[in-house]
């Protein structure tokens, strides 16, 4: 009786365990499912290209002040390049 008092013990804990877990699982329906293309939505931070192009010329508009330069805006200067990018 002692001998197969672990192998009676091992084949019980493989039943139960399993058991256990599964009446702990919680069950979802497809209703309350949510797509992953949905969810990735709420985290995308992509720029449109005019959002991207208000970035850069903000940024540009900061460094140049920062610089103690007049702003592209200000001096009128449209589509002409930077000094430094012009080398």
């Amino acid at each position: 009786m002692l001998r197969g008092l672990p192998s009676y013990a091992l084949r019980l804990s493989a039943l139960l365990i399993p058991l256990g877990l599964g009446a702990c699982a919680n069950t979802i329906s497809s209703s309350e499912v949510t797509p992953s293309s949905q969810l990735l939505k709420e985290y995308d931070k992509t720029l449109t290209k005019s959002e991207q192009r208000a970035a850069i010329s903000e940024l540009e508009a900061a460094q140049a002040k920062a610089r103690g330069e007049a702003s592209p805006e200000s001096t009128g200067a449209t589509g002409a390049k930077s000094a430094e990018t012009q080398d």
